[in-house]
């Protein structure tokens, strides 16, 4: 059975907590209607629709807001404990300093694993099924008006047996939808940048997993000599078919990343569309550090809960609850901007993944540990 005091101290965490979620949802979800709402049309959203389009929002935001309201929160139910001298009276029933931090650092590992959990799984659908609702509503993603999906491929696959001469493929095409391609083009070059093969094809059917080819409609496959030749021979070979396969290890899942911003992605496709791009020769910098940025998002909100700790330990006449607000708020706000410039720098200045994204959240730990050192060695 949960002893008292950690009853008393997680209750009044969470309860602070939960209404500061209510109240930045709450915030959130009037921005969002007055966007939204100025789209309810004939030809845009109705009413209905529009509701529907600011509650798939909802997930984002309070993934968004979610380490915010952890510190304010803890700042609100230690500095509340502070005032009325409760905290004092567990101190004096033999309440440790690390007692309270494992309390704490408990609490913070379990909610560092749910927002991860809700950032990767949760909010990244909800915001594709927002962005396919508002584009399919509002027009903007016709298969006659879809931008094109750029993609290169190695062929063969790095480490695969096969026996044919080593190509770059580049592909172009629009997605019509899920598995399904309009104006594809294709062009392989071998390895000394000389165009071997080109593709063209009306559409092409993409199979849901790696099954080793597609199919294409309506192509015309165009053979160009190997190296050495005369540039100006003929082509060697031009084949029309109305279905043709076409060898590839691309499946929908990966043509898909590429049209989608990698907050849409969970961790599993930005490692699989990560490895692609390394496969193929490109930088997989913007998903790396999307990946890392995500998970020491998450860790921040149990490094949070250690920042408002001093709070607790402050004297009640110093203590007072708006001055406690204002100060997690700026030091909340000081956090979350701070993530999310360290992620935009490390994709602009391409430096490393991991050092560019970590350091808001080891920043905060560090400065958390000092804090709670000074305030327990005037105490």
């Amino acid at each position: 059975m949960m002893p008292r005091h950690r009853r008393l101290i997680l209750g009044l965490l969470l309860q602070r907590v939960l209404l500061l979620v209510v109240a930045l949802l709450a915030l959130f979800a009037f921005l969002d209607a007055t966007r939204v709402f100025a789209q309810v049309r004939p030809d845009g959203y109705s009413w209905l629709q529009a509701l529907g389009q600011i509650g798939l929002r909802m997930p984002r935001h309070l993934y968004d807001g979610l380490p915010l309201a952890v510190l304010l929160g803890a700042v609100m139910a230690l500095s509340h404990l502070a005032q009325t001298s409760q905290f004092t009276v567990l101190r004096a029933a033999g309440l440790a300093p690390r007692d309270l931090v494992r309390l704490l650092a408990g609490t913070g590992v379990a909610l560092a694993a749910l927002t991860w959990l809700w950032g990767d799984q949760v909010a990244t659908r909800t915001d594709q099924a927002a962005q396919t609702q508002q584009d399919l509503r509002l027009g903007r993603r016709a298969a006659t008006d879809a931008p094109p999906v750029w993609l290169r491929e190695r062929w063969p696959a790095p480490g695969s047996p096969s026996s044919e001469p080593a190509t770059l493929r580049f592909i172009s095409a629009r997605v019509r939808g899920s598995g399904e391609l309009a104006d594809v083009v294709i062009q392989a070059f071998d390895d000394q940048g000389r165009l071997r093969s080109t593709w063209r094809a009306a559409g092409a059917q993409i199979p849901p997993t790696a099954s080793g080819h597609w199919t294409l409609m309506d192509a015309r496959r165009t053979d160009f000599p190997p190296a050495g030749d005369a540039p100006t021979a003929p082509p060697l070979a031009e084949i029309r078919q109305a279905r043709m396969d076409w060898p590839t290890q691309l499946d929908t899942a990966l043509v898909l990343s590429a049209l989608s911003p990698s907050y849409q992605m969970s961790s599993a496709r930005l490692l699989e569309y990560g490895r692609h791009l390394r496969d193929a020769g490109q930088s997989d910098q913007p998903y790396s550090v999307a990946l890392w940025n995500r998970i020491f998002y998450a860790l921040g909100c149990g490094v949070l809960l250690l920042l408002a700790l001093p709070f607790a330990y402050a004297p009640p006449r110093r203590n007072a609850s708006g001055m406690a607000l204002l100060a997690g708020t700026l030091l909340g706000v000081a956090y979350v901007l701070a993530n999310s410039v360290a992620a935009q720098i490390g994709q602009i200045y391409q430096w490393n993944a991991l050092a560019s994204t970590a350091w808001p959240t080891l920043l905060a730990l560090a400065g958390a540990t000092l804090w709670l050192r000074r305030t327990w060695r005037l105490r």
